[in-house]
């Protein structure tokens, strides 16, 4: 059970995280100082909780793991930052759920997770709400769902690293190393555009400082939750995001029938399938 808490947790911090990056990345010109702050800021978040860590206790394999998770995050964020420029929250965070298929089968194959009727219906109705919504952007695809396709796939390898790591590896130096890295890769690759960082906060209204709250508090509930529980029902669990994240988005923006339509119906797909799941 604490496992699911995490888990719901976590795609409750995810949700809020979405909306409120997307909000922020449109409003800035340049991408680095929304990477800087999302990445350093979390880290700088969680210093205070979770301590130094003794990083002498790991072997030159964690280390090497960390390391490639660290550039595999990177990578993901920054093509995700692209993303958001172009489409909407709720858009890719449906093309987002297809870290759940790389995820769900590496629960199975590689961690030998049980793989129940419920739990394999359940992922069954997610997988047709993701394909629901992607066949129609497929077929008009755009540089931004491109960009969040290469996102998906590099999270999704990185995070079955990370579950990797989690059975040898405390859990606040993954935390910590999924913050601290990518954020000084950004930091070195972006430094002309550190001095925009305050311009950045003005133009977002002060709102881009939660970012850093939030991307901690997402990444922290998830780590735990998938040191917990099982990676395949962590990960149906986690298609609740685009759920929460479209919700969201019609509270803000308003119904509109030609936007949300289709949308809704994959939404509410991967809602059923996680809810049959969750009760599995």
């Amino acid at each position: 059970m604490d496992g699911l808490l995490f888990a719901l947790l976590s795609v409750l911090t995810t949700a809020l995280l979405r909306v409120t990056l997307k909000h922020c990345v449109v409003a800035s010109e340049s991408a680095w100082p929304t990477l800087i702050l999302y990445h350093i800021g979390a880290a700088l978040v969680l210093l205070p909780i979770l301590g130094i860590p003794d990083l002498s206790q790991l072997s030159m394999v964690q280390i090497s793991l960390l390391l490639a998770t660290g550039a595999l995050f990177s990578l993901a964020a920054f093509l995700d930052i692209l993303a958001m420029k172009q489409i909407d929250a709720s858009a890719g965070e449906i093309f987002h759920t297809l870290t759940f298929i790389v995820s769900l089968a590496a629960g199975f194959l590689m961690f030998h997770e049980e793989c129940s009727a419920l739990k394999f219906l359940g992922a069954l109705i997610i997988v047709v709400g993701i394909v629901y919504e992607a066949r129609r952007a497929i077929v008009n695809a755009s540089h931004g769902f491109m960009c969040k396709l290469g996102s998906a796939a590099l999270i999704a390898t990185a995070m079955i690293i990370t579950k990797h790591l989690t059975a040898s590896t405390p859990s606040e130096i993954i935390i910590l190393s999924g913050f601290i890295l990518p954020g000084i890769v950004y930091a070195v690759l972006g430094w002309r555009d550190i001095k925009d960082i305050p311009s950045t906060i003005r133009k977002s209204n002060g709102l881009i400082l939660s970012v850093p709250l939030l991307n901690a508090s997402s990444y922290a509930f998830g780590i735990n939750a998938l040191a917990i529980g099982e990676m395949s029902t962590t990960y149906i669990v986690f298609q609740m995001t685009i759920s929460v994240v479209f919700a969201l988005e019609v509270l803000m923006n308003g119904w509109n029938k030609e936007i949300y339509l289709h949308r809704a119906v994959s939404a509410g797909l991967c809602l059923f399938g996680a809810l049959i799941a969750i009760f599995n």
